[in-house]
């Protein structure tokens, strides 16, 4: 009886990664203020891209920005595609010289898409994270490649 019950919060998590994604981020919640101690990703973290469901979006990125993540994708082999460097190029001479001057530019090349007013994704990291990167990488360059 002692051994099921010290085995029940590690079943709970596992059994998260299997649920729907509404109920994954309310099931984290629950755990996460079950056991405040214990570091519990968000659903929009790591286990919700496991899902489909934490893959942030790139729609709310300006020009700018998606143009500096896609460099960051090209210099850390995130993307997939020879063309890449060439869109990245061809979206920078339709944004002119301001690209390079623009914060989000910077912020992209750094690494960061931004998701909207006060909102950012850090990219890069590993394990699951990187997955979830070159994902992100390679909707960027398809986003880029609409702009064009």
């Amino acid at each position: 009886m002692r051994a099921l019950t010290r085995l029940l919060p590690a079943t709970l998590a596992v059994a998260a990664l299997f649920v729907a994604p509404p109920a994954r981020a309310q099931l984290l919640n629950q755990l996460q203020s079950a056991a405040p101690s214990v570091s519990v990703p968000s659903a929009g973290g790591a286990l919700g891209a496991l899902g489909g469901g934490g893959v942030p979006s790139v729609g709310s990125a300006s020009p700018g920005n998606l143009a500096g993540v896609l460099q960051y994708c090209i210099q850390n082999n995130d993307v997939s595609g020879g063309s890449a460097s060439s869109v990245q190029s061809q979206l920078m001479s339709k944004l002119g010289g301001q690209a390079s001057s623009d914060p989000g530019y910077g912020a992209g090349q750094g690494g960061t898409l931004q998701t909207g007013p006060g909102g950012g994704y850090s990219l890069g990291g590993t394990g699951i994270k990187q997955e979830v990167t070159r994902k992100v990488c390679n909707m960027v360059l398809q986003r880029a490649q609409s702009m064009l």
